[in-house]
């Protein structure tokens, strides 16, 4: 691991995967940034010159004709760290609430590596627990890969989060010292978001997806469903046919099942330890479509927490379209999800709390992206609006929207750990394409093929009262 104050341009070259992307006008942003305050804040790069953190940053200094960049140099071993770098990279400029991060004073337009304990922080803050757990667990594996910017008095103006991180592992700051009259300037510049996440280019291994079952009520970390407990058992009634889409572990499934209800679940990913059940997929479809054929679309098709671990905008329509098409007209569709409000709770925390699965970047569609267990692993979030959208086009217009407590909150929010949706299918979408793509998802050594079987049976399933 090294700084350096001056690092040839020529010598890097971008990663395939870089997670974020930039307008127009955030690359002129960038630009005019760099040219009124020169290159203050080091990117991130691997000894042979790949960048893991800073692209944009990169693309903004050629552009204006700079030749080098300060950067730090990290040997990185794992597509995990690397993306976790890109991730943080942004938060480690961020100031914490107000309070005043100081370092020994220097020399405007230098760059000076301030030991630990020369930093001055308070110890606790009030806000951002679960990003500085992150960066700490980065600088404790690789040392130093991020800066903060100070005035010539010392006081810290932007990166004062990272400051704070070094200070609690022990490691140096490298301070790049800026003339007081950029004191404004440089807070102005460095409240901006330049650019936004974007997971297009990570692999999508959708059976990896397993690896975030939830446990439903067996074992010690047994959950309850919100969506079965308050939405779909009040609404069950006798003769009523079900299907659980997506039913994980099943434990709904065989709880209401041995209650008499005629109940089918589906799982095309059911987790065995670190596996997935690619036989039990395909004994699912099966018995699907021997029902669709023997006794017809469903009058109840429940989806519960599904939304929540798609991996694409083209998976969550797939779902919600198969939903659709599975259910007899005018019989109940049920979904869930998870609450962008969830994610803006945790990273408001003052400390890290053991039960959040840990600190999210979302991109624009509310995604988050994390690398665990060999895969890549995607969250999806939402809001009010993006969620009655959903329900208007794959159930009907008359559906009722439940999350949390809300007498709490104002309406525009989702409150809650989860949100839920149920509605009398009226809506009538296009569902084929989207089945075919649903019943032929990968697995780890092929597809499931099945779409034709399953369309021919959706076709052929006979009238139901």
């Amino acid at each position: 691991m090294a700084f350096h104050e001056r690092f040839s341009l020529a010598e890097l070259v971008p990663a395939s995967y870089n997670p974020r992307v930039i307008d127009e006008a955030g690359k002129v942003r960038l630009r005019e940034s760099l040219r009124e305050l020169g290159a203050i804040k080091p990117i991130v790069v691997r000894p042979n010159g790949t960048i893991i953190a800073g692209h944009q940053r990169t693309q903004a200094a050629a552009a204006i004709g700079l030749k080098h960049l300060p950067a730090h140099e990290i040997d990185v071993k794992g597509a995990a760290d690397e993306i976790r770098f890109n991730q943080l990279h942004n938060g480690c400029e961020v100031d914490i609430s107000g309070h005043l991060v100081r370092v020994p004073p220097g020399a405007p337009d230098t760059w000076a590596a301030v030991g630990p304990s020369n930093v001055s922080a308070p110890d606790h803050l009030q806000e951002g627990a679960g990003e500085r757990h992150e960066m700490m667990k980065l600088l404790a594996k690789y040392g130093p890969f991020s800066g903060s910017i100070a005035t010539p008095e010392g006081e810290v103006i932007a990166g004062a989060q990272y400051a704070w991180c070094a200070r609690q592992i022990g490691v140096p700051v490298h301070v790049r010292y800026v003339s007081s009259r950029h004191r404004e300037l440089v807070r102005k510049i460095f409240a901006q978001s330049f650019g936004e996440y974007c997971y297009d280019n990570l692999p999508k291994t959708t059976w990896g997806q397993a690896l975030v079952q939830m446990h439903r009520l067996v074992g010690p970390r047994s959950l309850g469903s919100s969506l079965y407990d308050k939405v779909v058992i009040p609404r069950l009634a006798p003769g009523m046919r079900v299907l659980d889409f997506g039913a994980g572990q099943k434990a709904y499934v065989k709880k209401l099942s041995a209650e008499g209800i005629d109940i089918l679940g589906v799982e095309f990913y059911k987790r065995k330890g670190n596996t997935v059940d690619i036989a039990g997929g395909h004994a699912d479809i099966s018995f699907l479509t021997h029902s669709l054929r023997t006794k017809g679309l469903f009058d109840f098709v429940v989806c519960d927490s599904v939304l929540n671990s798609v991996d694409s905008m083209q998976a969550e329509a797939d779902v919600l379209a198969t939903l659709n098409a599975l259910c007899k007209p005018g019989g109940l569709i049920a979904f869930s999800g998870r609450p962008i409000y969830q994610v803006e709770r945790f990273a408001a925390r003052k400390q890290k709390a053991e039960d959040i699965r840990t600190v999210e970047f979302l991109d624009q569609n509310g995604f988050s992206a994390i690398f665990r267990a060999g895969v890549w692993q995607y969250q999806k979030f939402h809001n009010r609006s993006q969620v009655e959208s959903l329900a208007k086009v794959y159930i009907g217009e008359e559906f009722t929207l439940t999350c949390g407590n809300e007498a709490h909150r104002p309406r525009a929010d989702l409150t809650g750990s989860s949100w839920q949706v149920i509605g009398k299918k009226t809506a009538a979408t296009e569902w084929e394409a989207a089945v075919a793509r649903e019943f032929d998802l990968p697995t780890p050594s092929g597809r499931y093929g099945r779409s034709q079987e399953v369309l021919d049976a959706i076709k052929a399933a006979p009238a139901s009262g």
